[in-house]
C-alpha cells in the first residue's frame, strides 16, 4: 500500500513539474488524440440547418508500477474536451484583462480514466483486479471499451481473473451507479462470468453469462439481514461466440439470449425474453486484399404483451459493427441488417476500407414497414510514424421511406445524413 501511495505522489510531482527519483519498475505513458468531425442533416430535415463542425481532443497520462512480483498498480488521468469549450486566451479588451472558462457541458474534462490494483495468483491460479477498469470482451457487441468516443466506457469493478494458454476466465462484479451512500437501495449493478476457450491457435470460443440489475431495492433493518425485493431491471444474458482464422478464411459468429425481468419493481411485472445473433465471414485471396460479409439480427418489442421482447444491447462498442454513421441502427436491439466490405493494404502502413450496409427494424414501425436505410462509407488508416496514426473517414446514410415516415414531420424530411472526420492519434 505504501508503494501504491508513493506512485500517486510521484504522478502528482510529475504533473507539477518536479522530477523525483522514481523506481525503475514505474512506467509512464500517454496519448494525445485529436478528432475533427463534420455532420450534416442529422435531423433529415431540409427545412432547418443543423450542421455540426467541431474538434475534440483526448489527452491521457498513465503510470504503471510493478509493486512486487505479483502486484501491478495502474493510474490513468484523462482530459476530454471540445476545442473552445475551455477558453484560456487572454481577453485584452476587458479591464483588467481576463480569460473565460467554461465547464464542459457533457461532463468531460480531467477525470480518473482508470485506477486499479491487480494481484496475480492470489487464490492459486486466480488473480484479482479491483478499481476503475475496462471490461471489454469478444467482439465488444455487449461489453466494450467504446474508445472511439474519446471518453470510453469504464467500470468500478472487482474482477477475478485466470489466464492460461488454453482458457481465460473473468468473473466480475461492477457497480454502475450508487444513488445513495447511506442506503442499499437504488444501486445499478452489472455482474458476469466470461470464459474464453482457446482449443486451437488462432481460434477462440467464448461462453458468457451476464446479469444486469438497475434500481435494486432491499428490505433491511438492524434485526434482519438484507432481503432482495426487486429491481426495475433484473435479467440474464447468456451467449456463445466463435471466432478465428483457417487458411484464407476468417469468421466471427455470436448468439445471445436474455431471460428475467425487464421490470420487477411495480405492480405490473414484465419479463425480458429476447435473443440476438450476428455473423461475419471474410476471405483474403491475397495478403493485400480482404473481402467480407456480415449479417445480424436482434429482437424488437412486439408490443402486444406486457413483456419486453426487445433485446437489450447492454454497453457495447457499437462503432464499426453496423456501419460507421451510427445513425438509426447502431445498437444490437430491434435491428437487422447485412453488409459487404472490401479492405486493401496496397503498401505498408496504409489500409483502405470501403463498406456498404443495409439496415432494417426487426419490428415494423407504427406507420408501417421496417426499412431503415442504407449506408456507404470509406475509411483510410495511415501509419504516419511508428507511434502516430491517422484515420480519415466519410459515411453517407440514406434513410428509407419507412423510417422517414415514422418521424414527427416526414413531409419536411430529406433522406441523406452525411458524416466526415479525421483523427490523429499519438501514443508514447
Amino acid at each position: 500500500m505504501k508503494k501504491f501511495l508513493g506512485l500517486i505522489a510521484a504522478a502528482a510531482m510529475v504533473a507539477a513539474g518536479v522530477a523525483p527519483a522514481m523506481a525503475a519498475d514505474v512506467e509512464l505513458s500517454g496519448e494525445i488524440k485529436v478528432k475533427h468531425e463534420i455532420k450534416e442533416n442529422a435531423d433529415l430535415s431540409n427545412a432547418t440547418g443543423d450542421g455540426r463542425n467541431y474538434t475534440k481532443q483526448r489527452t491521457r497520462l498513465n503510470a504503471k508500477a510493478k509493486v512486487d512480483d505479483q502486484t501491478t498498480a495502474f493510474i490513468s488521468l484523462a482530459d476530454v474536451r471540445y476545442w473552445g469549450e475551455d477558453n484560456t486566451v487572454i481577453d485584452t479588451l476587458t479591464v483588467p484583462a481576463t480569460h473565460t472558462t467554461k465547464n464542459n457541458p457533457d461532463g468531460t474534462g480531467v477525470h480518473l480514466n482508470e485506477g486499479w490494483l491487480k494481484v496475480d495468483n492470489l487464490l492459486g491460479p486466480v488473480g484479482i483486479k479491483v478499481g476503475r477498469q475496462r471490461l471489454s470482451f469478444g467482439k465488444q457487441r455487449l461489453l466494450g471499451a467504446l474508445e472511439w468516443t474519446l471518453e470510453g466506457n469504464r467500470w468500478d469493478a472487482l474482477n477475478f481473473q485466470h489466464r492460461s494458454d488454453m482458457v481465460d476466465v473473468d468473473l466480475f462484479f461492477a457497480q454502475l451507479s450508487d444513488t445513495s451512500h447511506t442506503s442499499t437501495d437504488g444501486d445499478d449493478q452489472l455482474n458476469g462470468l466470461y470464459v474464453t476457450l482457446k482449443p486451437v491457435k488462432g481460434q477462440k470460443i467464448d461462453v458468457y453469462a451476464i446479469n444486469k440489475q438497475t434500481n435494486t431495492t432491499y428490505d433491511s433493518d438492524l434485526l434482519t439481514p438484507l432481503v432482495y425485493e426487486g429491481a426495475n431491471q433484473d435479467f440474464m444474458t447468456y451467449g456463445l461466440r466463435s471466432a478465428g482464422k483457417a487458411g484464407l478464411l476468417d469468421w466471427d459468429a455470436e448468439y445471445a439470449t436474455q431471460d428475467g425481468w425487464s421490470n420487477d419493481s411495480g405492480a405490473v411485472q414484465s419479463k425480458q425474453d429476447a435473443s440476438a445473433w450476428a455473423i461475419g465471414l471474410g476471405a483474403s485471396p491475397t495478403k493485400m486484399i480482404r473481402i467480407g460479409a456480415q449479417a445480424w439480427k436482434a429482437d424488437g418489442d412486439k408490443g402486444n404483451t406486457v413483456n419486453n421482447e426487445a433485446f437489450n444491447g447492454l454497453y457495447p462498442t457499437n462503432h464499426f459493427k453496423y456501419g460507421i454513421a451510427d445513425y438509426a441502427g447502431s445498437n444490437w436491439s430491434n435491428r437487422q441488417g447485412y453488409g459487404f466490405d472490401v479492405t486493401a493494404k496496397p503498401v505498408k502502413g496504409l489500409k483502405i476500407k470501403a463498406e456498404y450496409v443495409i439496415l432494417e427494424a426487426e419490428e415494423d414501425f407504427a406507420t408501417g414497414g421496417n426499412d431503415v436505410g442504407h449506408e456507404y462509407n470509406l475509411q483510410v488508416f495511415v501509419s504516419l510514424t511508428e507511434k502516430v496514426k491517422l484515420y480519415v473517414y466519410g459515411a453517407w446514410f440514406n434513410a428509407d421511406y419507412d423510417y422517414r415516415s415514422s418521424l414527427v414531420a416526414p413531409l419536411l424530411n430529406d433522406e441523406r445524413y452525411e458524416y466526415y472526420g479525421v483523427t490523429i492519434d499519438a501514443k508514447f
